[in-house]
């Protein structure tokens, strides 16, 4: 059963792995929207999103473009039929999901990036293995060209350190230990 208001197939700009990029997957795996994909190297999709801004997941329908994986979730959401939303109508349970939603997004998922990178960028054929899946075959030709330009640049931009990958660590576990509590 596809989403109705989604008549004709959308369009769904990522990177092969991203937290954020998986999320806007799932929820239009979920709904079973039309999409096609268009994989990239980070860094290479600047090429692809600079006129809409942002950064990936980048969701391009007939109605709107959405340059974030939350309102991504929330547009497939409201476009949905009531018996497949992606969000709980309950309103107490609604906030619940849209809490952990976004202790995932901004706490979890980036402490899992930055820990992941840590040790991922000390293994070259492996993350460009990761980061080539799908992507066009020219940005699979020249990133191991200038994955040193790459790899130096996520490093700055997402400080990546072993004193912030053992953070991040604590973060992960943390976060696991407290999901795993029951609600009061």
């Amino acid at each position: 059963m596809q989403v109705d208001s989604a008549k004709k197939s959308a369009y769904l700009i990522t990177f092969a792995v991203s937290h954020y990029c998986e999320k806007a997957r799932w929820a239009l795996e979920r709904l079973s929207v039309s999409f096609i994909e268009d994989r990239h190297v980070p860094g290479f999709h600047w090429l692809y999103i600079r006129p809409v801004g942002g950064s990936v997941p980048v969701l391009v329908t007939e109605a709107k473009t959405l340059t974030d994986s939350t309102d991504i979730l929330h547009y497939l959401d409201a476009i949905a039929p009531v018996s497949r939303r992606l969000y709980p109508t309950d309103p107490s349970l609604r906030q619940e999901v849209i809490h952990l939603a976004d202790l995932f997004d901004t706490q979890l998922g980036p402490a899992i990036r930055c820990w992941a990178y840590f040790y991922l960028f000390n293994n070259r054929k492996l993350i460009q293995e990761l980061w080539c899946e799908g992507v066009p075959p020219v940005e699979r030709t020249l990133l191991p060209i200038i994955f040193p330009l790459l790899r130096s640049f996520a490093v700055r931009k997402l400080n990546i350190t072993a004193e912030t990958a053992a953070d991040s660590l604590k973060t992960i576990k943390r976060i696991s230990q407290e999901s795993n509590q029951p609600a009061c």
